[in-house]
């Protein structure tokens, strides 16, 4: 990596890393630092700036975190929410990451588990062993655990549904409070700081800190955003994870109490991580490889003309739209490895959901980009008799694509003066 780029890096997250306020020494011992919730969002997404998150930024910050001075890492589980085969892929590049990450612990949430057992023993194995979870048996045939030490810190995951976990992994549920005791009781008898990551919202993570007094620290579900500041059940300490992962959340352990809570973003001032980027190219080609993209379902709909087939009545109007960067959308995506990625491609040209849309640039060329019937919807009747009208209003189209997750506080009246035609 670039001495620039890390020199960058090194300034903006330093100041947040370094274990101590302005004022007053912070006596850290061992940085906790929590990832969770990543949802399969394995990179940034979306056409306004900036955007954060990614595994290639996770793992140049992890990195860069571990420079600073101990840590232990732990992802609180939620790798993917689907359960189709590109959600199987996701669950194993994130596996491969949480590996290079140097994860310690990976909690097994009921969506992961309902990927199946084989899914889930690769998970484990390409994660380096570190998956565990309450809700099965400790002699389990998968070999998952209930707890996991990570010195100072023992880690349980509290599954929400024990028995959707267990009948997705065909073994036997466990008694998730029977567990929580013994693992309680393990941690005092070693000295452990004990941590629970809940599949749970907010609201029912400060009931189980009421009930179980004894954890140090609960990590809820994630939600939208950071908190500021974590919550105080009594003695225990309340924190969220963040939907997507694109947010760290780092808090130090003093030797008596968790201090210096930072949710740090990752934002483009982070650089790519080689050993990340290389895991997410591993993953782009297998979704290609496996020609994903044509396992999409399609419906009837009318022809398309391809927006060359505009310009001859509506000059001026294509010119506008050839400059823009709807013209240029799809090699954004060849830049990255991604055209052929069917969660990312269908917002990047025309009709990828149709039987008689976009298949890729060498079949259907005048198909590719955002094109002028990815608003006006399929004009070819048009074209060949303008007295028939496109089908779409242009503006109600937008939505589709820039919506709240690839387009935060997108509002037509602002943009729309970028492509006025």
């Amino acid at each position: 990596m670039k001495t620039g780029l890390w020199a960058m890096a090194l300034a903006v997250w330093l100041p947040a890393l370094w274990p101590w306020s302005s004022d007053v020494p912070i006596p850290a011992t061992v940085r906790l630092v929590l990832i969770g919730d990543t949802q399969g969002y394995l990179s940034p997404c979306g056409c306004v700036k900036p955007m954060a998150g990614g595994i290639r930024r996770r793992l140049a910050a992890l990195r860069l975190m571990k420079g600073v001075g101990p840590t232990v890492v732990v992802d609180s589980g939620g790798l993917v929410s689907g359960r189709d085969r590109q959600d199987e892929i996701k669950a194993e590049t994130l596996a491969e990451s949480a590996r290079a990450g140097g994860v310690a612990a990976l909690g097994l949430r009921t969506s992961d588990a309902r990927l199946g057992p084989g899914l889930v023993q690769a998970i484990d194995r390409l994660s380096g062993g570190v998956v565990t979870t309450l809700g099965l048996k400790e002699d389990n045939a998968l070999g998952i655990r209930p707890w996991i030490v990570a010195e100072p810190f023992m880690i349980v995951s509290v599954p929400s549904e024990p028995d959707a976990i267990a009948e997705s992994l065909l073994e036997q549920p466990a008694s998730v409070i029977a567990a929580l005791r013994l693992a309680l009781k393990s941690a005092e008898a070693e000295g452990l700081v004990p941590v629970a990551l809940l599949d749970q919202p907010l609201a029912e993570s400060r009931d189980f800190a009421v009930r179980w007094p004894e954890f140090k620290l609960v990590v809820a579900r994630g939600q939208s955003s950071a908190m500021l500041a974590p919550e105080t059940v009594g003695q225990t300490l309340v924190v969220t994870g963040v939907e997507k992962a694109n947010v760290l959340l780092s808090l130090e352990w003093s030797g008596s109490a968790f201090v210096g809570y930072r949710a740090l973003s990752l934002g483009p001032e982070i650089p790519d991580d080689a050993e990340g980027s290389h895991i997410f190219r591993t993953y782009t080609r297998r979704v290609d490889e496996e020609r994903l993209i044509d396992r999409l379902p399609r419906v009837e709909t009318p022809s398309f003309a391809g927006s060359a087939s505009c310009a001859p009545c509506h000059s001026s109007e294509y010119i506008v739209w050839k400059e823009s960067a709807h013209g240029s959308a799809l090699k954004t995506l060849e830049d990255e490895g991604q055209d052929r990625d069917p969660e990312c491609t269908g917002c990047h040209v025309v009709g990828l959901d149709s039987t008689v849309g976009f298949r890729d640039r060498k079949t259907t060329p005048n198909l590719a980009n955002v094109g002028c019937e990815s608003c006006h919807g399929p004009s070819r009747a048009h074209v060949m008799d303008p007295a028939v009208r496109t089908p779409k209003k242009a503006a109600d189209s937008c939505l589709s694509c820039h919506n709240p997750a690839h387009s935060p506080g997108f509002d037509f009246d602002t943009y729309w003066p970028k492509i006025r035609h």
